[in-house]
């Protein structure tokens, strides 16, 4: 695919379970297939870094070493309804480091956080249909001194408290009959930082993930019901 212009601030996310439009994003009139669009948004926000090349992974050795360069998968698989993974990568101007991480499960939330400059990881952590439509969100910085260095999937938890973690008060399985799940962070001095993080859906891809060096955190952030096993991976600069 041919790189963005030069200095142009974009954000892309897929879906068209949510009306975008009110957010400012525009919509690429095209079926990727399984009913997925692309949406862009030319930003304004401090969180809108420049877009210089968009590609497509098509294995999850491929996956691995587009997020271990540095690059940010757009949540849906393009192969949604057939058999494989396709998966959208964005590559940057400059280096990104994560520096925030929220969660949502109602639209106007939703609406507030792309209106900052927030983005979607676009696959829902919760895959029951009586469950909640339950989204991670973060926003990033070019400014290492403000990102988070490390991510942890959990129930409550004191121990995480007086770890010096964040919880994300949303719970990630709601409505589920499972577990309480929530995800927290923790911005430390002198670790590295978090450049990207994603959901992982294929479970086959755990052991390239791990082996390219990124972290994987393996508990199910659907436990305790019949949903589908999702796994939260984060890759620290290196």
């Amino acid at each position: 695919m041919s790189p963005a212009s030069p200095g142009c601030r974009l954000a892309l996310q897929m879906g068209c379970r949510q009306n975008l439009t009110n957010a400012g994003f525009n919509k690429v009139d095209k079926n990727l297939g399984g009913n997925v669009f692309l949406w862009y948004l030319v930003g304004k926000t401090k969180y809108d870094i420049p877009i210089i090349s968009l590609s497509v992974s098509t294995d999850a050795d491929n996956e691995a070493l587009k997020m271990k360069l540095g690059m940010e998968r757009v949540g849906h698989n393009l192969s949604r309804g057939c058999k494989g993974w396709r998966y959208l990568w964005m590559e940057r101007e400059m280096p990104t480091y994560i520096c925030d991480v929220a969660a949502t499960n109602y639209i106007g939330p939703a609406l507030q956080h792309y209106l900052k400059g927030w983005i979607c990881i676009d696959e829902t952590t919760n895959t029951l249909p009586k469950g909640s439509t339950t989204f991670l969100w973060y926003c990033h910085t070019t400014d290492a001194k403000e990102a988070i260095t490390d991510l942890k999937i959990s129930h409550k938890s004191s121990d995480l408290v007086m770890q010096g973690y964040t919880c994300v008060d949303v719970n990630l399985n709601e409505d589920s009959a499972g577990k309480n799940v929530f995800v927290w962070f923790k911005k430390e001095s002198g670790r590295p930082p978090v450049k990207s993080m994603l959901l992982l859906v294929n479970h086959d891809a755990i052991h390239r993930f791990q082996s390219a060096g990124i972290n994987v955190i393996k508990t199910n952030i659907n436990d305790g019901n019949d949903g589908y096993q999702r796994c939260l991976c984060f890759i620290n600069q290196q």
